[in-house]
């Protein structure tokens, strides 16, 4: 029996194979309602690896349009997430050399799947970055706040190369109301100022200077976090300049001009001097 959670092992993987087989013989015999019946029971499971797995099998058939056919007709909108999810799978693995094509169908995917975008995403950020960059632009303008979440998922892994271009992105979306985009933001900012600190400080010492509870919530919450991450001997060993530069902002902040600024700045020195208040912080 497959595992219904956690990754799965070899005798897992050769059982999916074996129904997977079972199903393109009845693809080959003509009999598309068997297939789909075999393909839903197998797909209804919470099994993230199951649905990859099964997915991405797909693509090896040899009559790919009754394939393609297959998929469009009933795993786009079926109402079991796993077979929906199976159905991303299929096209992220059919499409992954093909960065375009395969950045435009996550428009048709974001809201039925989201656990499986934030996968391709964060593989398209790594891989495609010119191509992600470019389409997330108009995903932080989406009325939907959980659009706009994902549209931040993975973009650290373009910090070191481009901070500008997240800290842009951030810029304009930094007083939105959504709680789950600010804690998005506020993952991406921690990791961009950890790679590029000099390019990240002066930015959130600005988004300050305008009063606004939910950008102040959120700088805050990125401060406090590289505070406790620079309290710690191995930042000092491992991460200079960003040891340097993080404790420089704190007492500049805390004699800044903006009482807005100095008044975080205070609060953070009070951190810093305090490194007890910090739990062990993953680098």
């Amino acid at each position: 029996m497959v595992k219904t959670i956690g990754r799965l092992d070899y005798k897992d993987i050769k059982a999916i194979d074996q129904k997977v087989d079972e199903v393109f013989k009845y693809l080959s015999n003509g009999e598309e309602d068997k297939a789909v019946k075999l393909l839903y029971k197998i797909l209804n499971t919470q099994n993230y690896f199951v649905r990859e797995v099964v997915g991405k099998r797909l693509v090896i058939y040899a009559e790919q349009s009754v394939i393609e056919l297959l998929v469009l007709q009933h795993f786009t909108h079926c109402k079991i997430y796993g077979v929906r999810a199976a159905g991303l799978f299929y096209y992220w693995e059919k499409y992954k050399n093909e960065p375009d094509k395969l950045i435009n169908l996550l428009d048709g995917f974001w809201d039925n799947t989201p656990w499986e975008v934030e996968a391709i995403l964060a593989d398209m950020w790594r891989r495609y970055p010119k191509e992600t960059k470019e389409h997330m632009i108009t995903w932080l303008e989406s009325s939907s706040p959980k659009q706009r979440t994902l549209a931040f998922h993975g973009m650290e892994h373009v910090a070191e190369d481009d901070p500008e271009y997240i800290l842009e992105c951030i810029t304009r979306n930094i007083d939105d109301e959504s709680p789950d985009v600010q804690k998005k933001m506020t993952h991406v900012i921690t990791q961009v100022a950890r790679t590029r600190p000099a390019e990240c400080y002066p930015f959130l010492r600005e988004w300050l200077t305008v009063e606004n509870e939910a950008r102040v919530k959120t700088v805050w919450s990125a401060m406090k976090k590289l505070v406790g991450i620079a309290t710690q001997k191995h930042a000092k060993e491992k991460y200079e300049e960003f040891y340097i530069l993080t404790k420089q902002t704190v007492h500049d902040w805390k004699l800044d001009s903006n009482e807005q600024v100095a008044a975080m700045g205070t609060k953070l020195y009070e951190e810093y001097e305090n490194p007890d208040n910090f739990a062990e912080v993953e680098v």
